[in-house]
């Protein structure tokens, strides 16, 4: 099941970054801010549930570790992916030009900037 995913995640992404061409940076606010508070909350209820069953403390356990796995795996292949991409298509890659006083520090100190 582990690797039916990470082949689903790699397919996904291999096509999302083949037939991208050019996309605009959204400035769209982060709206999952919220979810990232749920998770302690539910971890304690649920080892306050559990904490009298061995068999169902090691099934948890077993399921974290399993979500982990996958969710890491996830975040490695997704970037690993954009790496590649940006490395073989450095043509549609924007650089971030530094600001005028970055630039005349940079000037100053020899380091020119193309």
């Amino acid at each position: 099941m582990f690797f039916i995913v990470l082949g689903a995640i790699v397919y996904y992404y291999h096509r999302k970054f083949s037939l991208i061409s050019k996309r605009e940076a959204k400035g769209a606010v982060n709206q999952y801010g919220p979810l990232f508070a749920l998770p302690p909350a539910l971890g304690y209820m649920i080892a306050q549930s559990i904490n009298h069953s061995e068999f169902l403390s090691n099934t948890v356990l077993v399921i974290v570790f399993y979500f982990f796995a996958t969710f890491y795996s996830y975040v490695g292949i997704k970037f690993f992916h954009k790496y590649f991409f940006m490395k073989k298509n450095s043509h549609l890659v924007k650089l971030e030009q530094p600001m005028k006083r970055m630039q005349k520090e940079f000037q100053e100190k020899g380091i020119v900037i193309k």
